[in-house]
């Protein structure tokens, strides 16, 4: 079963009980926790699902940008950016990884 269908408006992201009808564009950022993973949606909602972070990467648009082991940002939600951290628009802080500062640096800055 896939995650998400191929309609680009609006991708259906399957969870614990059911699918949630959500627009890419809604998500601000995805935390990882083990074999879980948390939605953090525009609207401040959480969704909760049961596959790791890795296997939503390979799923979403280049506009994610994985910053460290747990967290994948949308940049469009990223308000500022230093060598250490990266601000989002809702006030959470993620830190960046040493190997991917360079990386991360470049896909904001794009």
């Amino acid at each position: 079963m896939t995650a998400f269908s191929s309609n680009s408006a609006s991708h259906t992201l399957t969870i614990l009980r059911g699918t949630v009808h959500l627009p890419i564009t809604d998500i601000v950022r995805l935390e990882g926790s083990g074999n879980y993973t948390h939605f953090v949606l525009a609207d401040g909602r959480k969704i909760l699902t049961s596959k790791s972070i890795g296997f939503y990467e390979s799923l979403l648009p280049d506009t994610f940008v994985r910053v460290n082991k747990q967290h994948l940002l949308n940049h469009h939600y990223i308000r500022a950016f230093d060598r250490y951290y990266v601000e989002m628009t809702d006030g959470f802080l993620a830190q960046v990884s040493r190997r991917k500062r360079t990386m991360v640096k470049v896909a904001v800055l794009s």
